[in-house]
């Protein structure tokens, strides 16, 4: 007995001396207790497993990168120090808390103990039985006894009503509850505040995916001038006709190869119109489906509607009309029933004309272009791309001018379907001369049958020459006539002296 007394007074000054040590390292997160128990739960696993055959892995990094390396030097550090195994608690704490894994003895559910106050007993399991009133057997006279024994042990110790049993509280559990209590995080081994790490420009840099070793070069994503430099060479070599991309076959592969399709086999068995998987037939001529009829419409119905029923014009002008330009073989016709509707009379004859088609009429398969329309569409030069031409309008040549003192009167034109509209009654222009030496005189025909003479210069109305009397539907009689009166006139001093010719 004493012997055992002298070591529970070791076990205690040891724990004295882990819980000043703890006292300091808990001392920048505002705790006072220890993470000495983490420590004895690992020394005592390690008795338990002492027997057991130990094996030498391989722990090196699998990776050969420089950020596999050093994440594994890392990792042995913290296993060397404890640091690991204490990272290790918050995950078995997290599972621990979870209701399914809760050490519960009695099953009479989440209910007030207070219910049962005037009972001997504290609810009904599942089976309807009662769950008697537990306890260690200690009056309060031996509970006060042992809390004078160790005072620690009973500050830790808590009473389980719903199980019927005392809990003692390890030391990790009391500094959990402290700190849920103070508002901080609850696990020991978390650090709020860790010690800022500069990823960039600090000296021990951590290998980030903007690393130079990690990230890959620009140059890896571009495209390469000398293969680029060797396409050109290439291309240029087909062009000119030195590299021949698909080279024409000898003689001696032609003649392979019509060997080869000579003793290229086919079913043998197999109908004339069987297809193989190349789409031809035993023959070697490809198959073309029969088109298919047209499905009948509204009028083949036994009821149609009345704007298909013809009237008694429409089925005169049906018999008289060519059978191969007729829209329908058939008058439609009404019935009040289906049972009310005969035979079809052109029954036989369309399948007879049918099998005469799909036995003469041959098969081809006709190509259909796809030609973008915009392609057939002309395409019209823009104006500008068309100058020097004319854009200014320089001088302006009216055909009949009024106010020109020695022109005399107007003429008249004898169609008005001739004379466009303006303020002087000019004539369309149908073709224009240029005096070819100086260029002083334009020459105008007009569609009144007149040629009128400007001034280039000026755009001053020179001479006037009725030349063509068949655009003015007029005989030489009347242009005779016509000339004498001017004569006449003139004679009388009312004319203005001009003569007008054929």
């Amino acid at each position: 007995d004493e012997e055992d007394d002298d070591d529970d007074d070791d076990d205690d000054d040891g724990d004295d001396e882990e819980d000043s040590s703890d006292e300091e390292e808990f001392e920048d997160q505002g705790s006072d207790s220890d993470e000495s128990e983490s420590e004895d739960e690992g020394e005592e696993e390690e008795e338990t497993e002492e027997n057991l055959p130990k094996f030498n892995f391989d722990e090196s990094a699998r990776s050969f990168s420089a950020t596999g390396v050093a994440r594994a030097q890392e990792i042995r550090a913290e296993r060397a120090s404890g640091k690991l195994q204490e990272r290790s608690h918050i995950h078995a704490d997290d599972l621990s808390s979870d209701d399914e894994e809760d050490d519960t003895r009695n099953t009479i559910g989440r209910i007030p103990l207070h219910w049962y106050d005037e009972f001997d007993h504290i609810g009904y399991d599942v089976k309807g039985r009662k769950v008697a009133r537990g306890g260690d057997g200690k009056d309060a006279l031996d509970q006060a006894i042992d809390g004078a024994d160790d005072p620690d042990l009973k500050a830790r110790t808590i009473y389980d009503a719903y199980n019927g049993r005392n809990v003692v509280l390890s030391k990790r559990d009391m500094e959990i509850i402290r700190r849920v209590a103070s508002g901080a995080v609850a696990h020991p081994e978390s650090n709020q505040y860790p010690d800022y790490v500069d990823y960039f420009t600090g000296h021990d840099k951590i290998q980030t995916s903007m690393s130079a070793q990690i990230t890959l070069p620009k140059r890896r994503f571009l495209p390469s001038k000398w293969e680029m430099m060797r396409v050109h060479k290439i291309v240029q070599g087909i062009q000119e006709g030195r590299i021949l991309p698909h080279p024409k076959p000898t003689i001696e592969e032609q003649e392979a190869e019509r060997e080869r399709k000579k003793q290229e086999g086919y079913a043998i068995w197999n109908d004339e119109d069987d297809e193989d998987h190349h789409g031809r037939t035993a023959r070697g001529l490809p198959r073309i489906p029969a088109p298919k009829q047209q499905l009948p419409g509204h009028a083949a119905s036994y009821n149609p509607p009345e704007e298909y029923l013809f009237t008694k014009e429409e089925e005169d002008a049906w018999h008289k009309q060519d059978p191969k330009s007729r829209e329908l073989d058939f008058i439609p016709k009404k019935f009040n029933s289906l049972r009310e509707v005969g035979a079809y009379q052109n029954f036989i004859k369309e399948r007879f004309e049918r099998c005469l088609d799909l036995y003469l009429c041959p098969r081809a398969y006709s190509k259909r272009l796809n030609i973008d329309p915009e392609s057939l569409v002309p395409k019209i030069p823009k104006p500008r791309e068309l100058k020097p031409f004319p854009n200014v309008l320089a001088r302006v040549m009216h055909a009949m001018p009024k106010d020109v003192a020695g022109l005399g009167r107007n003429l008249e034109v004898a169609d008005a379907a001739l004379r466009p509209t303006g303020r002087h009654g000019d004539a369309r222009l149908q073709a224009i001369a240029v005096s070819p030496g100086d260029g002083q005189w334009v020459a105008v025909a007009c569609a009144d049958g007149c040629v009128r003479i400007y001034e280039s210069a000026t755009g001053r109305l020179s001479w006037v020459f009725e030349c063509y009397s068949k655009l003015l539907n007029q005989s030489n009689e009347e242009i005779e006539e016509r000339n004498a009166a001017n004569a006449k006139a003139d004679a009388a001093g009312d004319g203005d002296g001009d003569t007008y010719t054929e």
